[in-house]
Parts: structure tokens; C-alpha cells; sequence
């Protein structure tokens, strides 16, 4: 056993096609990659099956053909494989047709662990198993684009159908509990250097590599969010009584806890805790601890129950780590670990039922009946017993000071009875999970817990709130300690608030669903069924549905102008801000200018259809010019471009400075000639008009020669009578 320990960091790099046996430290080819595993049962099978769906992979810029190297048998399906929401098929490498893979297809309604699938994706992490790749398939089942992963095949079976299948001594249980305990210590080691918890063991999650049980690889930990379907058994108190969406990522040392308690479940009598509830589950640790919850009682071997009682610690501080572990395997002995054990009152508090005696049991039994909880807060009960029961006059005067302030917090009487006790309830127990009307989410597992939510077709409007009412900078905040630790966390709280104080596109919950949950899929009804990760893939996509989708609206929502503005970081708040506008004009250019800046820095592959879908929707933006006949020019010339599939030169043409400029000029030099000429029309009416000066002095003027001509004419009638 110590040989095998001095062992532990092998197999940690990258595509390494040789694995260390921890038992014997013997190098060997594994199992996984021999021909000889392929039955002629198996390949009869694949000859025979239906026509299989290619995998495209989706990080590469153009999806193409030559990505198309992994095929899935959706009529071969692989139960023994199969995920909490994501079903297993089998999966061939036309590169590698030896291999043994299986194929996990992801729910699209739930979210995935991305960023984890990347760093993991084409390593071989020694007592992992190894993702070959992934991408998206054209699955039938769910009638869109979904995510496949692709894995190596297990050697052997799970662990947990392994104990099932017979009856074992007590001292093989204990051999392989020895196995598992080994494992885990390079398993998670070789996880923790990339950065990744596991957050999915548990027993039928476990599985031999081999048929001679010699070695035990972990299994998948990316098709849900972390903690997400877990058993409460499997969870710390803390993460349990979280929504399952919101248990957040945790350290290792939430793994550490998942293997103790996957080993108390294969290993006891009693049959497991399936039966219960599961918030009796949680109260059951909180009222006896975990290990006494999970272990007490059910083992016969108190050798292994010393390492299950340190592995299961409650408190983070006193809990094993892979180093303890590490040296009770090797017999060696543990350093004791000294930590403040939760204060106890000396009298307890009796609530719904429920007497209780630590601020846990109290937190959790407040947050499950709020209305009675809120009595108790404002009725001074809950002040008085921390003051006098648990001699924390401090945590009393914090208490009370959260009340008051509630009460003067007259703007938002909406929410006060429910803000109140969150704040309370976080002051009570600052491990507790943030806990506001019917949601309850860690301090890493908001992101997750929103996706759940919206992917599910839910409604986030709570979490929106939580956040909105600052609950979570209220708990990152709560001491000068805390705030210094969160820094990082509480500026992201603060950015997070900030989108959703505006309203506008490219803001709001959608974008604090992308920024928080880098691997989710762009959830717009326009291509929700395409599966979009990258923003490479949006306008070749967006091109490619032209002929499926309503196209007299706008190719950019509200989800697809989020999912731009979270995935370019560069500055696009004025393309945002004329798409929120309400003159359609400057909505429809602004549309443009975006997709332009996104092809720009992308592929330069002609986007005929999207190109011609855009161009429709363009009159707004061309009736803003007043030449008719530019115009018309204009118009004229949006055929030509669409034949190209340029949106770049499209932009050109429709927001042309010197198209700007011209008709800017000739506007106003038909302003001058209108107004010359109206100033002409008004001159001949005016002078037109009887009484104008003109009129008169013209009347006087005949008046006076017709006066004359009188004269004339008497003077010779006057003449010739003479």
C-alpha cells in the first residue's frame, strides 16, 4: 500500500496513453484502448444499425466535413452509462475505430458545466474518466441541436452495480473502500490542478477500469450543474439545502465529503436513506452531524469508520483533506486539527416544533417557515435567546440593528418582511445558503441557479430581486474580513446589479444569464434549437435558418444581443444602445452596425441568406434620406450586395458618409430653392392684393392720365364750339 501511495501524481498529462495500476505501480497500455474489447456481437450490432448521426464539433470557426470524425448510434443505447439527465449511446472515431466510446447527450433544458468540459476535453487525468471530445448533434429525441460528449468506456462496470450483483466478505468491502479512498486522492489531485471539482461522485458515478477490479476511474462531472441530482447523502449540509441548481462549484473539499459518503453507502447494513425526505435528510446532519446521520451504527469495521468520521467533518476547518487521507492509508499519524466548534445555547429556542439549540438548526428551520420566523424577529424572541442563551451580545445587537433599519426602509415595504429575514438569516449563520422567498442558492451557485431556472422556463424574477435588493453583497460584505476575501466577488455582485438596472438590449437577465454562465447556449427563440456556444457560430447560423425563420424581424433580440455583448468584449454600448431606440431607423441600423462588427472580426465566409434578410429590413433606415432619387440609388444597389453576402459593404451602401453628405447638400440647397421660390409667390401675391403700394401708386398714376385725356378732350371740345 505505501508503494502505491508514493504513486499518486501519476498519469496527469495530457492525451498520455499509459496508465499507472495504484495497487501493483506497474505502467500498463489500458484497457480502454485495446482492439480486442470490440465483440463480434458489438461490431455485428453497429453493422446493423441505423444510419448514425455525425458530432460537428462547435469550437472551430466553420464547422466543416473534415470535423465530422465521431459518429452516434441513437438506436444503441448504453444505460449502463447513463448520466442523472443525459442518456449514453454508442459513439465510434473513424480515426480510431479500436476505441471504446460512449456518447452522453445533454439535456438542452439543463445547464451544462462548460469551462470544465474544455479543460477537461483530450486529457487523460489519471483515475478520471476521459473525455474524447464533444459537439452537436441533430439528436431526434429532443427535434434540435444538442450537446454530445464523447467518452472512453469504462473497463469495468460501476462500483454500485458491483455491490449489488453478490455478496461480498466484509473484507473485500473494505479492500475496495480502500480502492476508492486511493483513487480519489489522484483522481481529485490531478482535477484540483486545472481548477475543477467533481461535484457527481457517487456510487453508481464510480466505475473499475478494468474486469480484474484492480483500478476505479470517476466518472462524468459536466452534464448538470454541480451538486445538481445529487443525493443529500452525498452533499455537505451547507450545499444540500440549496436548490439543486445552486449548489455551486465548492473546493475539494466537498468531493473529499462525496467520497466519504458514497463509501457509507456502499458500506453499511441499513439500506439507504431513499425513503426519507429530503429535508429530513439535512435535518437528521444538522441535529446528529453527518457522520453519526451517515455512518454511526451501520459499519463494522472502526478502522474505516476514523478516516469516514474525518472525510465527513461538518465543519471545513476540521475536515480531512487528501494529505490526511493520504496518511491514514499509509498508517501514518494524522495532525490533529483544531477549529471552533459551532456555540451552543443553554437553552434552546423552541420553534415550529422544534427546540432549538445552535444558530444551524435555527437558520433552517426559520428559512422553511418564514411567516412564523418573521414573529420571532420582529417580536424580539430571536434577540433575546442569542443575548441570553447564547451569550452573543454582539450577534443580538446585529440582530436588532438589521430590524430597525428594516422598518425605516419605507421604499421597500414590498419586500421588507422577506428582506429582512434574509439578512437575518445570514447574520445568524453566514455559511448558510442565501435564502429569499422560496430560493436558496451558495455563494457561488447564484450563476447556476438562474440558468436552471431560465433554461427550465422559469421564471428568474426572484433571483433577479435577491440580487437587486442586494442580498449578495449584503452576505460578501458582511465583516471588513469577508470584505476583503470577496473582493473579486464583489465586484462581479456590483456588475451583476448593474445589468439589471438597465433595461435596454443587451442588458437586463439575459445578460447576467451569459456573463454568469459562460457556457450556456444563446437561449433566443431564433436559434434556441441550433445550440449556439460561440459567437463564431451566431452568423453562420443566423444564415443558415434564413428560410425557416420569420424574417421580417429583427435577426438580434434581446438574448442574442446579450449573448454578442458578453462574448465580444469590446466596446459595443452605442451598437446596444440604437438597437434599444425607439426610432425604428436607428433600431434597424444599429441591428446592422452589430452584425457587421461580429462578421469583422470573425469568418469572411458570404452570408447570402442573412445578408438578404437584413436587406429586407432596411427601409426604415433608407427612408431617413430625403432624395428620392438617392433613395431609389440606394435601394437599387441592396440587390448586389446581398449577392455577395456582405454585410460590411450592405453598411456601406445604407450609412454612406458621402451618401450622408450629398444629401445632406442637396437637401438644403432644395430648402434654399423652396424658399426662394416661396419667397417669389409670396412677393406676386402680396403685390397682387388691391391695397398693396404698387396698386395704389399704379391707380393714382391712371387716374392722373385719365384726368388728363378729360381735360384734353373738354379743351377741344371747347375749341371746336368756337
Amino acid at each position: 500500500m505505501v508503494d502505491a501511495i508514493n504513486k499518486l501524481d501519476g498519469g496527469s498529462e495530457p492525451d498520455s496513453n499509459l496508465k499507472e495500476n495504484k495497487l501493483t505501480g506497474q505502467l500498463s497500455v489500458p484497457i480502454l484502448k485495446t482492439s480486442s474489447q470490440i465483440s463480434p456481437e458489438n461490431d455485428a450490432a453497429i453493422m446493423t444499425a441505423q444510419k448514425p448521426i455525425s458530432l460537428i464539433k462547435i469550437d472551430a470557426e466553420i464547422p466543416t466535413k473534415s470535423a465530422e470524425r465521431y459518429e452516434v448510434y441513437p438506436n444503441l443505447p448504453l444505460p449502463e452509462y447513463d448520466s442523472e439527465t443525459a442518456k449514453a449511446f454508442t459513439a465510434i472515431d473513424k480515426m480510431q475505430p479500436d476505441l471504446l466510446l460512449f456518447c452522453l447527450i445533454c439535456d438542452p433544458n439543463i445547464p451544462i458545466r462548460f469551462d470544465e468540459l474544455k479543460k477537461l476535453s483530450g486529457r487523460s487525468l489519471g483515475n478520471n474518466i476521459i473525455v474524447e471530445n464533444y459537439g452537436n448533434l441533430d439528436w431526434p429525441l429532443y427535434e434540435q441541436q444538442c450537446l454530445g460528449i464523447i467518452f472512453q468506456r469504462p473497463g469495468g462496470q460501476s462500483i454500485d452495480k458491483y455491490f449489488k450483483s453478490e455478496e461480498f466478505s466484509d473484507q473485500k468491502k473494505l479492500e475496495i473502500a480502500e480502492l476508492i479512498l486511493l483513487s480519489s486522492i489522484t483522481a481529485l489531485r490531478n482535477l484540483d490542478k486545472l481548477g475543477v471539482t467533481h461535484r457527481s461522485i457517487r456510487p453508481n458515478n464510480i466505475y473499475f477500469s478494468d474486469l480484474g477490479h484492480e483500478d476505479i476511474i470517476f466518472g462524468e462531472c459536466v452534464t448538470t450543474p454541480p451538486g445538481f441530482s445529487q443525493s443529500l447523502e452525498l452533499e455537505t449540509i451547507e450545499r444540500g439545502i440549496a436548490d439543486e441548481g445552486s449548489r455551486g462549484n465548492g473546493d475539494v473539499s466537498d468531493d473529499v465529503y462525496a467520497v466519504a459518503a458514497t463509501i457509507s453507502i456502499l458500506l453499511r447494513n441499513t439500506s439507504s436513506f431513499n425513503t426519507l425526505a429530503n429535508d429530513q435528510i439535512s435535518f437528521n446532519k444538522i441535529i446528529k452531524n453527518s457522520f453519526n446521520t451517515l455512518v454511526e451504527g451501520r459499519l463494522k469495521s472502526q478502522k474505516i469508520s476514523k478516516v469516514l468520521e474525518g472525510m465527513l467533518q461538518d465543519n471545513i476547518e476540521g475536515r480531512w483533506g487528501l494529505n490526511d487521507i493520504e496518511l491514514w492509508l499509509g498508517e501514518e499519524i494524522i495532525p490533529s486539527r483544531g477549529y471552533e466548534r459551532e456555540s451552543r445555547a443553554s437553552k434552546g429556542l423552541l420553534f415550529d416544533g422544534v427546540e432549538c439549540f445552535t444558530k444551524l438548526t435555527l437558520a433552517y428551520s426559520m428559512s422553511r417557515n418564514r411567516s412564523k420566523a418573521i414573529e420571532i424577529i420582529k417580536s424580539e424572541a430571536l434577540t433575546n435567546w442569542c443575548e441570553k442563551s447564547l451569550r452573543d451580545k454582539v450577534l443580538a445587537s446585529k440582530i436588532s440593528q438589521v430590524t430597525d433599519d428594516s422598518i425605516l426602509q419605507k421604499d421597500r415595504a414590498k419586500y421588507a418582511d422577506e428582506l429582512l429575514l434574509s439578512k437575518i438569516l445570514i447574520i445568524l449563520c453566514p455559511t448558510y445558503p442565501i435564502s429569499y422567498k422560496n430560493i436558496q442558492y451558495t455563494l457561488d451557485g447564484f450563476g447556476s441557479g438562474l440558468a436552471t431556472e431560465l433554461l427550465r422556463g422559469g421564471d428568474a424574477k426572484i433571483y433577479t430581486e435577491s440580487i437587486s435588493l442586494g442580498l449578495l453583497n449584503f452576505r460578501l460584505q458582511l465583516n471588513s474580513d469577508e470584505k476583503v476575501k470577496n473582493e473579486d466577488k464583489i465586484e462581479i455582485a456590483n456588475k451583476i446589479s448593474r445589468y439589471l438596472q438597465k433595461a435596454g438590449p443587451g442588458f437586463g437577465v439575459e445578460r447576467c444569464l451569459y456573463e454568469l454562465n459562460p457556457g450556456c447556449p444563446c437561449q433566443s427563440p431564433i436559434i434556441i434549437k441550433e445550440n449556439i456556444f460561440f459567437s463564431s457560430m451566431l452568423l453562420p447560423t443566423l444564415d443558415k435558418i434564413v428560410g425557416i425563420t420569420d424574417t421580417q424581424k429583427s435577426p438580434v433580440d434581446r438574448h442574442i444581443a446579450a449573448f454578442i455583448a458578453t462574448k465580444i468584449k469590446d466596446d459595443l454600448e452605442q451598437h446596444l444602445s440604437e438597437i434599444g431606440d425607439f426610432d425604428k431607423s436607428i433600431q434597424t441600423l444599429g441591428m446592422l452596425k452589430l452584425l457587421v462588427h461580429i462578421q469583422n472580426n470573425s469568418s469572411s465566409v458570404p452570408l447570402l441568406g442573412l445578408a438578404k434578410w437584413v436587406g429586407g429590413l432596411m427601409k426604415p433606415s433608407i427612408r431617413v434620406y430625403k432624395s428620392r432619387k438617392l433613395r431609389k440609388d440606394i435601394e437599387s444597389g441592396i440587390p448586389q450586395i446581398i449577392r455577395n453576402g456582405n454585410l460590411g459593404e450592405l453598411l456601406k451602401l445604407i450609412d454612406d458618409p458621402s451618401h450622408k453628405e450629398e444629401d445632406k447638400i442637396g437637401y438644403q440647397t432644395a430648402m434654399n430653392e423652396y424658399k426662394e421660390a416661396e419667397e417669389a409667390i409670396l412677393k406676386t401675391e402680396k403685390n397682387s392684393n388691391p391695397e398693396s403700394e404698387i396698386a395704389v401708386k399704379t391707380s393714382k398714376q391712371a387716374a392722373s392720365v385719365i384726368s388728363i385725356l378729360i381735360m384734353v378732350f373738354i379743351s377741344s371740345l371747347i375749341l371746336l364750339a368756337n
